[in-house]
């Protein structure tokens, strides 16, 4: 044994300072002695009784509020020493910063929906979730109930990837009522990105403009936030850019050939026929990975589209200029990327059991922040909670699990979700509210999390 291993197992006391970025839980800036072998729930308690003896908030306020400790950034999930005890780097001697964010409760499982074939892309909004599968079909599904409310039969090649434009209230005139109206894109291997429009309230589709220019599979596909623009990534090593606003075809066959169309694609099990999609073309294409594209992510303003690919790299373009304005270099293949416009940070997943989160706006020169070590298979998919101000993050990995993260904790995640029994291909926390993913296992499973984020204002 070490000296240092000795002096942790002999130490019973350690010195502490609470911080927490809550205001109205924060406790007096003093240094407390607590014993080495406290765990959350005592410290949870000690938080409380300092609460209280400030006056900051009566028994009342408190009595259903727990918190989870970090320490060393990582989440206490045994005792103190349990976590000083893995570095060799730290001295009992030391005061250390112990951060307590509230706790979050346990997602609830809600609902596991078969598919059959990969699910591939899932994507929601409001109370409706897409998903894109292997058999070729995009299908609508309610996240509260998992009732399926359409399957589209709209691609002939199977459907790698799917994004909401948007979801409104929208009426034809001023006369008459308003309806609810969605908007969505999918991607395929048939080399094509389609766009739809779904009217919620009568539940029929129409397939409205088929994308082309790709020259491969279709693997991607990104909205930017202001809901005007399309990001597709390929196999062919191209970002293309798209009008995200629907292309109306010409009313040649009349307001009752457009109604049948409607019709057919609501009872139809063969594919989406393409006489009434009006085919477009990319509004630009940006050239300059060396292997396929995995992932895209628009960031700040729709100027701004990030890519992440199979060969180490990812690239931040300037579509105004249509040029690339940054590239990061990682240690493998990117499989997926996702910017946080609250934190303004990137998170990417990847070809090894390690998480990076990337600040391309860094001027240390240190790009990678921070590394999330946990999972035990290559990481497939990642994603933000769409609600916390960029503190929260998803990641689905090749070990059938999909885990729940802190930002500010690196080695232990909030909590595992276990439930895949193959690996996982996809996720979604777009929401905030529910936790979507889906994989190899041929299901989409979806999560009920708590309205409690830790850590935020």
């Amino acid at each position: 044994m070490s000296s240092v291993d000795s002096e942790k197992s002999k130490a019973s006391q350690i010195q502490v300072k609470f911080r927490t970025i809550t205001e109205k839980y924060a406790v007096p800036d003093t240094t407390l002695s607590v014993p080495s072998n406290v765990d959350s729930n005592g410290l949870n308690k000690l938080i409380i009784n300092l609460l209280q003896e400030s006056s900051k908030l009566n028994e009342d306020d408190i009595i259903d509020v727990q918190f989870d400790f970090i320490l060393l950034d990582e989440l206490v999930r045994g005792t103190l020493s349990d976590v000083l005890s893995t570095r060799e780097d730290v001295s009992f001697e030391t005061v250390f910063e112990v951060l307590y964010i509230e706790k979050q409760r346990p997602p609830e499982p809600k609902k596991n929906v078969n598919h059959d074939d990969w699910v591939a892309g899932v994507s929601a909004m409001g109370n409706y979730v897409i998903s894109a599968c292997y058999d070729n079909t995009i299908s609508i599904w309610e996240l509260e109930s998992g009732i399926k409310k359409l399957t589209i039969p709209g691609h002939c090649g199977p459907a790698r990837a799917v994004t909401w434009i948007d979801l409104t209230n929208s009426s034809a005139n001023s006369s008459s009522s308003p309806s609810m109206v969605g908007t969505f894109a999918s991607t395929s291997h048939d080399q094509t990105v389609m766009l739809y429009r779904w009217d919620v309230n009568t539940n029929s589709i129409d397939c409205m403009n088929a994308c082309k220019g790709h020259e491969r599979s279709v693997d991607c596909v990104a909205v930017d936030q202001s809901k005007s623009l399309l990001a597709s990534g390929s196999y062919d090593t191209n970002l293309k850019i798209w009008d995200a606003n629907l292309q109306l075809p010409s009313n040649r066959g009349g307001d009752d050939d457009a109604e049948s169309e409607r019709k057919r694609v609501k009872s139809s099990d063969s594919a989406v026929s393409g006489s009434k999609a009006v085919t477009r073309t990319p509004l630009m294409t940006l050239a300059g990975h060396k292997e396929g594209i995995s992932g895209v992510t628009w960031m700040d303003s729709k100027n701004e589209v990030c890519s992440a690919s199979w060969d180490h790299t990812l690239k931040i373009w300037d579509t105004e200029l249509g040029g690339m304005k940054q590239e990061l270099v990682g240690n493998k293949s990117f499989f997926d990327v996702a910017y946080s416009k609250q934190s303004k940070l990137l998170i990417t997943a990847s070809a090894e059991r390690t998480l990076r989160l990337y600040d391309p706006r860094s001027t240390d020169g240190t790009l990678v922040k921070s590394a999330y070590t946990s999972h035990t298979g290559w990481i497939t998919c990642c994603d933000w909670r769409g609600d916390d101000g960029g503190i929260q993050f998803l990641s689905g990995s090749h070990d059938n699990v999909l885990k729940m993260w802190d930002i500010r904790s690196f080695k232990t995640p909030l909590y595992d979700l276990s439930g895949h029994t193959d690996r996982i291909l996809c996720c979604d926390w777009s929401s905030g509210e529910y936790v979507v993913s889906g994989g190899a296992d041929n299901d989409m499973k979806i999560y009920k999390t708590s309205d409690v984020v830790s850590g935020n204002k």
